[in-house]
């Protein structure tokens, strides 16, 4: 899936600087790209396959909505909520987490990414299975009520508009990962047990 992942982070816009030019050359982001999306195949390793391509998608909209991408962000200089929140899922210092935990999730090396990625899949995978929050089964509906699981804890699901935003960011992010999938034959993705995508298995012929 890592193929897929990179496609959809490339087709989000490359990070914009008002002041300055950006920190780093096209091909570097694209590298560092490389290394978010294997980061996030390797952290979603060993899921059901539709599972995977949800929360595959889920994942790429929040790090993108949360840190734009930015190299800055990526490597901890630059952090949000008064510098409460790290790296590109902006993580605060969960209960049990040590500091020094909390800032070796900051880092562009793909074992500092892992971290960071594992921490937002963790999370969003805790909130899609929320039976106090998740009243829906409707995709878009049920991931707005996650990214607001995410983004507040277990005080209220109820989306505003920036979840409600992100849940129509993540539905075409889903559509951009099936297409990117179904270029690649035989991907376990379009097999059998794959809910509700077998009709999109590619023509063996």
């Amino acid at each position: 899936m890592k193929a897929a992942i990179l496609a959809l982070l490339l087709s989000f816009p490359m990070p914009w600087y008002r002041h300055h030019a950006p920190p780093e050359t096209k091909e570097e982001y694209q590298a560092r790209l490389e290394v978010i999306a294997e980061a996030l195949d390797l952290e979603l390793s060993g899921l059901d396959p539709y599972l995977k391509l949800e929360l595959a998608a889920g994942t790429s909209v929040k790090i993108q909505g949360e840190s734009a991408l930015k190299l800055e962000v990526h490597d901890g200089r630059k952090r949000g909520d008064w510098g409460k929140s790290i790296c590109l899922g902006q993580q605060k210092q969960l209960w049990g987490m040590t500091k020094d935990e909390w800032e070796s999730l900051a880092g562009t090396s793909l074992e500092a990414t892992r971290r960071c990625i594992r921490g937002v899949v963790r999370l969003l995978h805790a909130a899609i299975l929320d039976p106090a929050c998740i009243k829906t089964t409707k995709g878009s509906e049920r991931w707005a009520r996650a990214f607001t699981r995410y983004a507040y804890g277990s005080r209220d699901c109820t989306p505003g508009r920036r979840e409600i935003s992100r849940s129509y960011s993540w539905s075409v992010a889903m559509n951009k990962l099936t297409v990117e999938l179904a270029k690649q034959p035989k991907t376990a993705l379009f097999s059998e047990r794959s809910k509700g995508l077998s009709s999109l298995t590619p023509d063996p012929r």
